[in-house]
């Protein structure tokens, strides 16, 4: 087994370990009979809006360099997410990569420039919904305080980097070959196509226009995600605000940035159970909460992304493998 597989899958069953030690058993599947699932319809809803943004989204990223139909990138985009949760080492994005070539005939490092740009307008968005959730909740713990900064710095260090490279790309590759030619001819090598597909990506923002569409899709994206655990959160009638949605939001975008097993088990639980938790939800409600909010993800991710991946004529064996061919030449 592949160290980086067991480091997830290790660090998930800590996760669930402390999660649900001291559950009850009868008080948690009461919680669970109690919900109100009428409310998993519209958090299903949202969801996969959610992400038909997000493939709409990559479709005009990549379209300055690949034309690509919305069908194209939403079906990569759900394979690639699907593989997620089914597939360790979060091969997902790899496996973008090989869908998107497959459907439309888009090359890896135009493919790759356009995820590293979808990352930063990410960055963005999660930076803003840290800012909202800090005013609604200015006591948070001092450990997603200082991530939500860390992040603030990482984003400015990338929009300096973003300018400096749209006009000198080149002069960044001199200076990437002196300095990582010195450890590693390989490494320089990938380290210069990881540099060289960034500033591909770069195309798409040719102009203000292109930006602010951009923005304006990654918020519309963000503001149905916001929704998306509104609804999950009124499954269990928590009698939160909605603001209480953007610090869930928040607490699982740090879930899904470390490692995990696939399908982010036990991070996803325990991240959503400590923030229901914070905000004065009981224990039980806050576990029931977190298992039903997985599933409105986990569920209707995983069959369209298994339904796309059948309708392509695609693998997930042969997908893996071409993702780890490129995993091994990045």
């Amino acid at each position: 087994m592949n160290k980086k597989h067991l480091l997830g899958i290790i660090i998930s069953l800590i996760f669930v370990y402390f999660a649900f030690r001291d559950i009850n058993l009868e008080e948690f599947f009461e919680s669970m009979k109690e919900g109100e699932y009428i409310w998993v319809l519209p958090a299903f809803v949202a969801m996969v809006s959610s992400f038909w943004l997000r493939g709409y989204r990559w479709k005009c990223i990549l379209n300055p360099v690949k034309e690509v139909s919305i069908n194209s990138a939403f079906s990569a985009t759900m394979i690639g997410y699907m593989a997620n949760n089914v597939l360790p080492f979060r091969i997902g994005d790899l496996i973008r990569l090989v869908a998107i070539w497959k459907e439309a005939g888009v090359s890896r490092a135009a493919a790759l420039g356009s995820i590293v740009i979808e990352r930063i307008f990410d960055l963005f968005m999660t930076l803003a919904i840290f800012g909202l959730a800090l005013l609604a909740y200015p006591h948070l713990p001092q450990w997603a305080v200082v991530t939500g900064y860390a992040a603030m710095g990482i984003f400015v260090l990338l929009i300096i980097f973003s300018i400096y490279a749209r006009s000198n790309i080149e002069t960044i590759v001199r200076l990437n070959k002196k300095i990582i030619g010195k450890i590693s001819d390989k490494a320089a090598e990938r380290s210069e196509e990881i540099i060289r597909s960034f500033s591909d990506g770069l195309k798409v923002i040719h102009n203000a226009k292109d930006l602010l569409w951009l923005v304006l899709l990654s918020t519309l994206l963000w503001l149905i995600n916001i929704l998306w655990v509104w609804f999950a959160i009124e499954i269990f009638d928590l009698d939160l605000p909605l603001s209480a949605s953007l610090l869930v939001l928040i607490f699982i975008i740090f879930a899904v940035s470390i490692p995990s097993a696939p399908g982010y088990v036990g991070t996803f639980h325990g991240f959503v159970i400590a923030a229901l938790v914070f905000m004065g939800v009981d224990s039980n409600d806050a576990r029931a909460s977190a298992v039903v909010m997985h599933a409105t993800t986990y569920i209707p991710v995983t069959i369209i992304g298994l339904y796309y991946l059948w309708k392509s004529n695609f693998t997930l064996k042969s997908a893996s493998e071409n993702a780890a061919l490129i995993d091994q030449k990045k």
